[in-house]
């Protein structure tokens, strides 16, 4: 049965393979507008005397030379009749088949602007999941500063993660840096096209555990687990503030290296992880961000009415999506380099729970006034502990992960728009990248003759629900929050932002 999530071919030419659980999930929600899509960006220092024919050359080039190496790059998918997906890679049958392959992906952009600005401006473009479009596109624009250019892979997040991304942005400078240094332009006369399709990865799902059997058993749910008896979640009322051009808005804030080297050596000395620490202070920002809006801002007395009320008589906290990558546990699956390739998304999420009784400890909230008296003694005994009992009390192996794929192919199967207009917080860790080694070949202090000084991450949707996509780079901690361009002002996303820091800097005087 699990034969069908695996590319295979009836002619050598056209490879497909059905899609399963998130992936699934995910095709649903581009569907149905909901977009979702994903955008990786960087910023690439190229050498001053760089002509824009020579970048023209080298990008595409180089955008061909990966499609050999991580052909995922061109698939497309479609719906068949009964509701699932199905992924489609056609092999080019000449060298014009990939040379209009490459001049339908790679787009240029002639306006000056910075990477958060490119960000948004890329959440105005998106596209149903069966348009026919390909998964993924190349954006290319000029930075505010010369001779810098934005690079950036655009497209529905079913293809493409994060931790992948990175690695498309390593192999593009080193073919990009070839070109310009060398004049070396691929000639895609010169490979074999069809031996690419061995890297054509199958769906996480079947790398995850004995697919068969949850496949077997898929037709016995007939619906999601109930919330436990007496659960009252700290969801504020939703309100749809305007109507506004693009997807989302999105707030860029950072902590220098030097205060992120403070953080770290902290949280260690809590026993804890950088992670554990800072979705905690997310999440105490969300909600102490949410009382400030409705106690200063009183949109309407019957709004503030209502948040006031609900923080008083919530028990829990809820992250709707906390995201793992389970991309390092797929054996032989873990790189775009790896004999057999790589899944294009690996995202793992669960539901997190959080007891509102130890977020009221931290913040002490009183109607009288806005500002929170925190409290950094109910952070570290409280508030952290309790997240990283629940995080433990979750599987996250393999096979805990295909349960949960088994849930979301039922929610793909059966998509009911209220489960995206929830007012929570989404939690991405993209992780330590020095530490990692992306790009440590194009730092600004290499002696490479193009470098890459900052990338950005995120996920546009136009949904109540915010996201925090967070990393580290260069020894920065980098965060970009960002929700629904209906739903939120970029005065909320200041507000949510200048709160989270104040936490930051609270934690770090105490």
């Amino acid at each position: 049965m699990s034969q069908a999530y695996a590319f295979s071919s009836d002619n050598g030419i056209t490879y497909t393979r059905r899609v399963y659980g998130i992936e699934a999930l995910a095709c649903t929600l581009t569907e149905a507008e909901v977009p979702g899509f994903y955008d990786g960006l960087c910023t690439m220092q190229i050498p001053q005397t760089t002509s824009l024919e020579q970048l023209h050359l080298a990008v595409r080039s180089a955008w061909i030379q990966l499609r050999h190496l991580h052909p995922a790059l061109a698939l497309q998918t479609s719906r068949d009749s009964d509701g699932s997906w199905v992924h489609r890679y056609t092999v080019p049958q000449s060298p014009a088949a990939v040379y209009e392959w490459a001049d339908a992906t790679i787009l240029w952009h002639e306006d000056r602007m910075s990477l958060p600005d490119r960000f948004n401006e890329l959440s105005k473009r998106f596209w149903r999941t069966s348009s026919g479009n390909y998964g993924l596109e190349l954006h290319l624009g000029p930075d505010n500063e010369e001779s810098k250019w934005h690079i950036a892979i655009h497209g529905p997040h079913i293809y493409a993660d994060a931790r992948l991304v990175m690695e498309i942005f390593a192999e593009l400078a080193t073919h990009i840096q070839h070109a310009l240094r060398d004049g070396d332009i691929f000639d895609c006369t010169t490979v074999a096209w069809g031996e690419e399709v061995t890297r054509l990865a199958p769906s996480p799902a079947v790398l995850a555990g004995d697919f068969d059997t949850v496949l077997k058993s898929s037709s016995q749910i007939e619906g999601l687990p109930a919330p436990p008896a007496g659960f009252v979640p700290f969801f504020p009322p939703v309100t749809k503030k305007r109507s506004a051009e693009g997807t989302s808005i999105s707030h860029i804030v950072a902590i220098d290296a030097d205060k992120a080297a403070l953080l770290r050596g902290l949280c260690k000395s809590h026993g804890f992880t950088v992670t554990q620490v800072i979705d905690s202070l997310l999440s105490l920002a969300h909600v102490e961000s949410t009382l400030f809006n409705a106690h200063l801002r009183r949109d309407s007395e019957k709004n503030s009415r209502a948040v006031a009320d609900l923080y008083s008589v919530a028990n829990t906290y809820v992250i709707p999506w906390g995201i793992k990558d389970q991309r390092p546990n797929y054996e032989g699956y873990t790189s775009i380099h790896s004999p057999k390739g790589t899944p294009i998304c690996c995202n793992d999420g669960f539901t997190i729970l959080m007891s509102m009784d130890n977020i009221r400890a931290a913040l002490n909230f009183s109607e009288e006034d806005p500002r929170c008296v925190r409290d950094t003694k109910a952070l570290w005994e409280r508030v952290v502990p309790e997240y990283v009992r629940f995080i433990k009390s979750n599987d996250l192996s393999t096979e805990g992960c295909l349960k949960r794929q088994q849930q979301e192919h039922w929610r793909s199967l059966n998509y009911d728009p209220v489960m995206l207009q929830l007012p929570g917080f989404w939690l991405s860790s993209v992780g330590d990248l020095d530490r990692a080694g992306f790009l440590k070949e194009f730092m600004p202090s290499s002696a490479a003759d193009i470098s890459i000084s900052e990338v950005m991450h995120g996920c546009n949707s136009n949904i109540p629900i915010i996201t925090a996509d967070y990393w580290q780079f260069g020894g920065k901690m980098v965060f970009n929050l960002h929700g629904g361009i209906s739903y939120h002002t970029e005065e909320d996303m200041e507000t949510l932002a200048g709160i989270f820091m104040e936490w930051i800097d609270t934690v770090l005087q105490c």
